[in-house]
Parts: C-alpha cells; structure tokens; sequence
C-alpha cells in the first residue's frame, strides 16, 4: 500500500458545523503515519491523525475517510482525485457531528494558505464530502482550498475557513451533486467561483461569513437545455465579462429566487438567445420583501459600471416582477435593458442610474405585460421604443426623466388593429415621421386622456399616408386632462415641429379637448392639422391652437373640409386659421 511511518502527535482540533451548533471537540487520535506517495488502490483511512507530505494523487482507487480522522498537511501539499486523463478515483469521506473529518495544517502555528488543498479532476466519480473540516488551504493561488474541473462533487455539513484565496473553484464544468447546509468563513477571496453552466448547483441553505460573494467567471455561456434554477445564497453573485444563455431544441430556463443579488464587473452583461436557432427564458420574479436586484460591483457604483441585459429573438416568455436594474448602460446604442425582435414582462420593477436609455426596445420588440415601474436618474430616455409597439406600455408607471418615451425614428405604426397610447407620467417624444396605417380593415390609435405627445424638430403624424391605407386617430382629452401635442424643445419654437396631417385614408379621426402648440414646420400652405384629399374625416372641438409658424388649419380645395365651429380657439398664428389651398 503506501509507506505508513508511526509517529507521536498530541494536539487537539475543535470542529464547527455549518449550521455552527455546539458540539463537543475531538479528542485529536494518535499519528497513524505520514502519507507520501500515491494511491493506486482502494484504500481506507480509520480513526486517526495522518501527516501528508507532497501532492499525494488518487489514481485508479476508492478513498474511503472514517468519521473523527484528522489529515495535516506540510507545505504545498495537497490530494489530487484523478489528475491524469483516462483515470478515475472516488472519495468517500463521511464524518458526523460529533466525529467531523478535518484536513488541516501540520504547523502548530498554522497560516491561510499552509497547504494547496484538494483536487478533484474528470475522473473523480461520486466523490462526497459530509461533516468535514477543511481549513489554512489554497496556498495554490489558482487552484483554492477545493478545486473541481470537469467532476460533480457532493459537499454538505462542511467547512472551509481560513483560506488564502477561493474557497471553492468549480472549473469549466466542475459543479455539484449536492451542496447543503456548509459553512465559510475568513476566506480571502471569493467563497466560490464558478462557470455559468453549474450556477445552479450552488443550492441547498449554507452560510458564509466573507468580504464578498459567488464570482461567475469570465465569458463562459450557459449552453444546457433544461429548466434551471440560481438560488439565494444571501451573498451576491459576481458577474464578469459576458454571459450568454441559450441553447438549442427546447433551450433553457434560468429561474432567479426572490432575493438573488447579481453584481456586474466593469462592462459585464447577460446576452439572452444571442446566436441564432437557440432559446432561452429568464424569469426572475421578486417580491415586496425580496426583491432581486441587478447592480454594479464597484463599491462606490456610478452609471454605465456594466453594459446591461439583452434580449434577441430566441428570448422567450421572460418575465420580471419586483427586480431593481441600477447603474448599468454601458452600452451607449443598447442602453441597461434591451429586447430585439423578442418580448419582455416587467411588473413592480425599479430602473435607476443607466448611463444611457433605461429600457431601448429594437425592430419588432414589445411588453407582454409592464406597470407598476419606477424610473429615476437615467442618463438618456427611460424607454425607446418604436411605434407598432408604444401601446405595450401600459399600466401605472412612475417615470422620472427630463426627456421622455422616444418613440423611434421614421418608424410607421402599420399593424392592423386597435391601440391604445396610454397616459403616463412622462411624455412620448416623437422622432421623424410616423405613418399610421395599414391595409385591410386598418389602424386605429385611441390617444388617452392626459397624454402628452412632444415632436422633435421636422417631427410629424401622418394618418393614411399611402393611398391603399386606412387609419383613425381617436385623441378624445377631457377638459381637466386635455391631450396636448407640441414642441419636444426645451425652449419652443413656433415651427419646431410639422404638423398632424390627415390623408384620403384617415376615417372616424376625433381631435376634442386638445391643446396644439408650435407646430407649423412645414410652412404654408401647409398647417398645424393638413388635410389632403381627405374629405371630412375629423370630428374638431374644444381644441386650442397656439404658436402656430403657419396655417393653424389647411385643406385643399373641394376635397377636405373641417368643421372647427364647436369650441376651436386660435393664439399667435402666423398664417390663417382655416386656411383652404
């Protein structure tokens, strides 16, 4: 078997349990001898106290650990569980409360970092660690007190403590069978590091008593299909570099428990179905109580720490309930939060500090459900989103902004159908043209009441532009809550933006209770309101035009008319009030 050298130790370990009860300490059994060579067969260590001197390797072989034995470790030494390729070993070491098995430093005046620690490589099968002691490891930096590389371990009711570096180093597909109710403490890094792919071993209740949390290491993706689930450990996860889940077939689905801490390093972000042909679902729902939380790792975090969460066209049914989103937008063009070509729920959510746009909605992007969210200090829009898709925002929303919700450039809202631009506690700023209107049956935008509707520079509505296009403009304020349509500019102009033009399509259109202010951009003949081959598609009241650079409102002749007897007043028009071309 191996040189066993009896020797004469006197000393004596107090072990503590993860769930730190008191119990009463062993008494340290004598040195059974002094282990230096490797094992190459099945062998079982009884009651006792072994000295290990050098890197002893398990090779081929079952190491059996009986409960109350004590390993000490000299100077860089350490196990390593089927280091080679094509070997295999497996560790057995099962202590009890009262016998824990513990792996040590020989010194009397030991040091974090006295010994490497162990080692369990692709080989090493149904290894289990329960009730042990690991303590004064990690004198490998790379390596920490326990590293795992390509095996699945079971670790419970153990401890690592006093460790120089990483706790535990789970390396490329190192994870878990069973991690549960485990104890560390004064570890000098992270407790755990981790790849994406085996985050969702780290289960079960363990306690840890360090400086910082869980480190997700660098730009691993998470491939596997399946349902999976990163639990509350009460420390953060820190996430470095780019993360991106998906996988093909059914693809995957990432659970976040309610109180998940997830911490983001310089320019960190989640990429949600980035590739094509894979599919991904994120679902982190949160509570009043529990809130998750999606954050910056700095210490003294400020906007734009990390690039943000992005979702892509696999990105499925992700959903988001009582989660905060703060300090993130990197990225200047995606912003903290973006979806392209895919859909997003998020309900009771918090979006604070982005350095740019809190939420950018890209190319056929929409909200399968939004309300109850708050915005506050973002750099640039809260939302960015483009036509078709502005009657997703629905709800009651706290949005704190000096901009608004962009709604994107020279985008048309041109999907058959009823919708609804809701009243919100921050105006949509319009960029570029839109056109409203489709074929068929048509479009039919109800504006409610209260909203207000800012145009930038050249900005305009076109309702049934294209000549096979139909479309209603239903803007029906109240007189405590008119709907006001004006200058996107801090500081108006009377021609800063275009106009509302009305087309030989538009049908059933109501302007009633509206405020309409500087507009005219076009210049005449034009006006605030044009009508072009319309006929009288318009149902005007209690509406006041002011600052008009123009026409306040322009018809052709014989084709367009408005009545604008009921309540139609006029302020600063540059051209006439009723103009006819």
């Amino acid at each position: 078997m191996k040189n066993l050298i009896y020797l004469f130790l006197a000393a004596s370990l107090i072990f503590t349990s993860c769930e730190k009860d008191a119990i009463e300490p062993p008494v340290e059994p004598p040195v059974n001898g002094e282990l230096s060579t490797d094992i190459i067969k099945d062998t079982t260590f009884t009651l006792g106290t072994y000295i290990i001197d050098g890197t002893i390797r398990v090779r081929n072989a079952t190491v059996t650990i009986e409960p109350g034995v004590i390993f000490k470790f000299t100077d860089g030494s350490g196990f390593d569980f089927a280091y080679w390729d094509g070997e295999y070993s497996t560790l057995i070491a099962k202590g009890n409360k009262s016998l824990p098995i513990t792996f040590t430093s020989v010194s009397t005046s030991p040091n974090d970092g006295d010994w490497d620690g162990l080692r369990f490589y692709k080989g090493a099968n149904n290894c289990e660690l329960d009730y042990c002691y690991i303590e004064y490891a990690g004198g490998n930096d790379y390596y920490g007190s326990v590293y795992v590389e390509e095996a699945m371990i079971s670790m419970t009711n153990s401890e690592i403590r006093n460790a120089s570096n990483v706790g535990i180093r789970l390396k490329h597909e190192g994870g878990f069978t069973a991690f549960d109710r485990n104890y560390m403490a004064n570890i000098d890094s992270y407790p755990i590091s981790v790849f994406a792919n085996n985050v969702h071993t780290i289960a079960g209740n363990n306690s840890y008593e360090t400086a910082l949390g869980i480190w997700i290491e660098n730009d691993e993706n998470f491939t596997l299909q399946g349902e999976y689930t990163w639990t509350n450990q009460g420390i953060p996860y820190y996430q470095e570099g780019t993360i991106r889940f998906g996988a093909g077939g059914q693809g995957c689905v990432i659970n976040i428990e309610q109180g998940t801490e997830v911490l983001f390093m310089n320019d960190a972000l989640w990429d949600v179905a980035y590739w094509d042909n894979e599919f991904a679902t994120i679902i982190a729902h949160g509570t009043v109580e529990k809130p998750i939380l999606f954050s910056s790792a700095n210490p003294v975090p400020s906007a734009g720490d990390w690039k943000g969460i992005h979702f892509f066209d696999g990105a499925n049914n992700c959903s988001f309930d009582h989660c905060t989103f703060e300090f993130g937008g990197g990225d200047d063009f995606y912003g903290m939060i973006s979806v392209k070509d895919s859909h997003v729920a998020f309900t009771n959510c918090e979006f604070y500090y982005s350095a740019a746009n809190a939420l950018t909605l890209l190319h056929e992007a929409w909200f399968t459900d939004f309300g109850n969210n708050t915005f506050l200090g973002n750099a640039l829009y809260p939302i960015s989103i483009l036509p078709n898709f502005v009657h997703t925002i629905i709800g009651e929303n706290s949005i704190t902004t000096d901009m608004g919700i962009l709604v994107t450039n020279d985008e048309d809202l041109n999907k058959q159908g009823e919708y609804v631009w809701t009243n919100q506690t921050a105006p949509y700023l319009i960029e570029g043209t839109v056109r409203i209107g489709t074929t068929g049956l048509g479009v039919s935008l109800t504006i409610e009441p209260g909203t207000i509707i800012k145009f930038y520079n050249g900005a305009q509505f076109d309702i049934a532009y294209w000549s096979d296009h139909s479309a209603s403009l239903i803007a029906n304020g109240t007189a405590e809550e008119p709907i006001i349509f004006t200058s996107a500019n801090p500081v108006p102009n009377n021609d800063d933006w275009d106009g509302l033009n009305f087309d030989n399509g538009s049908n059933n259109c109501v302007i009633n209770n509206c405020i309409i202010s500087y507009a005219g951009g076009n210049g005449t003949p034009w006006g605030a309101i044009t009508l072009s081959n319309a006929g009288s598609p318009i149902s005007l009241s209690n509406t006041h035009f002011s600052h008009i650079a123009s026409h306040a409102i322009s018809v052709d002749e014989d084709e367009s008319s408005v009545d604008y007897s009921n309540n139609v007043t006029f302020e600063d028009i540059a051209g006439s009030d009723y103009y006819v071309r």
